[in-house]
Parts: C-alpha cells; sequence; structure tokens
C-alpha cells in the first residue's frame, strides 16, 4: 500500500502545527500584565499575540508557499495541466518542455528561473519578518 496520499495531505496541517508551537511558546506574563491592565480578549490578540506570533507566521506562511509551488504530482496526475493551460505550473511546463517537446535545455532553464522566483518570495518574506519582530 502506498502512503504517499496520506504524506501529502498531511502537509497541508505542517503550517498548523508551527502556529501551534509558536502559541504554546509564548510567555504568560504579557497576558497576565495585559488582565491585570484592564485588556479585553480583542486587545490582547492584536496587541500581543500577533504580534508575538508574526515570526512564527511568517516561517509558517514561507514553508507552506514553498511546498505550494513545487506542487507537481497531485496536479499533473488530476489534469495534467489542463484544459488548456490552466492548471499548469511552472514544473509541469518544465516537464511538459523536457520529455513532450525534448526541450531539455529550455527545460533546464525554465527551472533555473523557478528555482530564482522562489529564493525571491523567501528572500521578500525573510525580509517582511525582519522588519516586523518584536523583542520582548
Amino acid at each position: 500500500m502506498n502512503n504517499s496520499g496520506i504524506i501529502y495531505t498531511g502537509m497541508q496541517y505542517s503550517a498548523m502545527l508551527i502556529i501551534l508551537a509558536g502559541l504554546t511558546s509564548i510567555p504568560t506574563d504579557p497576558f497576565e500584565s495585559a488582565m491585570i491592565d484592564g485588556a479585553n480578549r480583542w486587545q490582547t490578540l492584536t496587541k500581543i499575540t500577533l504580534p508575538l506570533l508574526r515570526p512564527t507566521i511568517f516561517t509558517a506562511v514561507l514553508l507552506r508557499l514553498i511546498d505550494v509551488m513545487k506542487t507537481f504530482d497531485i496536479i499533473y496526475s488530476m489534469t495534467q495541466g489542463g484544459p488548456g493551460f490552466a492548471t499548469e505550473t511552472m514544473n509541469i511546463l518544465s516537464f511538459r518542455q523536457a520529455f513532450e517537446f525534448m526541450q531539455f535545455g529550455q527545460s533546464g532553464a525554465t527551472l533555473v528561473l523557478f528555482f530564482f522566483v522562489v529564493m525571491a518570495i523567501a528572500a521578500l518574506t525573510i525580509k517582511l519578518k525582519s522588519k516586523t519582530e518584536v523583542d520582548f
């Protein structure tokens, strides 16, 4: 029995596990101080929880974004990039260039471009993460 489907469907929950781990790592001192100061739940969420979770959320979004961008198997097995080119990703385009049209150089160039797109998105996300970190 092939368990790759179980592993694939479980990948979508990895972001939730990362955020849950971030929630459990937040110290209780700021929440106690906010309760003493009279903050309500919305203020506690927006002023304490989300700023302290922002680096964790950025990490989860980055990992999930990279995971989504490299998706190939489920799209190719269901639609093969169709109808037309509606579900064709850069991975499927590169696969078709290499193995349907025998244009291996163009396929390799497409994958290099894809690598730089993923790296640019990752660098942008990391830069945004470093700007929004909260010192506690």
